[in-house]
């Protein structure tokens, strides 16, 4: 019989890239073979070592489809069982494109958490994405990943771009890529009374990052509305890329950011972090001891990243300053 060669989805960013990354990085390490069909996704390059980036295509190009087509006929024709596995929660795109695959011969079963449509039904056990993808191969495999395997990690390359972490030095991460959105972003005057409030305590420091076209209004906005004593004591740093990111990540002891990649590179790097969240999956955020995970209290239903307009769903703009503050304070 030959072996088992798994196809994932990845339809989205950063953090995501960052996850599937390590799942196909834990999963060559347990013996498992992994592609990856992405959406001309900027990030998966940087996440992968060398020996595994030409497991990684770009299925929005021609030759990307074509090149995947042809190395998973060819993992069949050696006899492997080929799996179709979508990036977590799954989606109607990832749905009809593995069923796309799987008509053209590349792939042989579907596999979803529970899409009656499924070939295979895993149900997720897990709390966290890629502890979810980790368990369906698992299960797929026969494979055993240890608990210690299992954290998220960053590859050796952005290991370089690491600092010593700066005691009491508060990260601060206000952006996502969905700016305009309210269920996406903090409006900056909460920003304010939270820096004003966390202030009081005089050892306390902070560092505003990221690469928001906003960076300079935000900077102009805490100049214009903090006392010159505050605002002192904040420093900030335009990063270019996912190693300057990483860099300014690992020299705060604390992370204070809307619900975004940053916060999966954080959670990478063991930092202690406060989630502001708004339509967004439980499993889409990192859990541990050391994590905050605030959400809006008005919300009627849970809701969707894709229902962020609708105002019965979760919006991080009506998230209570006193609720960051409050999670703030029990990591300090």
């Amino acid at each position: 019989m030959g072996k088992n060669v798994f196809l994932i989805t990845l339809f989205s960013s950063l953090g995501d890239a960052l996850i599937i990354s390590n799942l196909v990085i834990k999963a060559r390490k347990a013996g498992q073979c992994c592609y990856i069909a992405h959406l001309n996704n900027p990030h998966i390059l940087s996440f992968l070592p060398l020996d595994l980036r030409p497991f990684a295509f770009n299925v929005l190009t021609l030759d990307g489809m074509v090149s995947l087509v042809r190395a998973l006929s060819a993992e069949r024709r050696k006899g492997s069982i080929v799996f179709g596995l979508q990036q977590a929660p799954g989606s109607l795109r990832g749905f009809f494109y593995l069923s796309f695959m799987k008509k053209l011969g590349t792939i042989e079963h579907l596999v979803d958490q529970n899409l009656y449509d499924a070939d295979i039904i895993i149900p997720a056990t897990a709390d966290y994405i890629l502890n979810i993808h980790l368990d369906q191969i698992s299960v797929l495999s026969g494979m055993h990943i240890p608990v210690e395997e299992r954290s998220l990690s960053l590859p050796d390359i952005l290991h370089s771009s690491l600092e010593n972490t700066q005691p009491l030095l508060v990260g601060i991460h206000p952006w996502s890529r969905r700016w305009k959105e309210p269920a996406f972003v903090w409006p900056f005057e909460r920003w304010v009374s939270f820096v004003k409030d966390a202030s009081i305590n005089t050892n306390i420091s902070f560092l505003v990052f990221g690469r928001d076209p906003r960076f300079d209004e935000f900077r102009c906005y805490l100049n214009e509305h903090l006392d010159d004593a505050v605002f002192s004591r904040i420093s900030f740093r335009h990063v270019k890329n996912i190693k300057e990111m990483t860099g300014a990540i690992s020299r705060c002891e604390i992370l204070v950011s809307v619900n975004t990649g940053a916060v999966h590179l954080a959670h990478a790097l063991k930092k202690k972090m406060v989630i502001l969240n708004g339509p967004t999956f439980d499993f889409w955020i990192p859990k541990g001891e050391g994590v905050r995970s605030i959400r809006d209290k008005q919300a009627r239903f849970n809701g969707s990243d894709r229902r962020g307009g609708n105002m019965h769903f979760p919006m991080v703009a009506r998230i209570d300053v006193s609720d960051v503050l409050k999670g703030f304070q029990e990591l300090i």
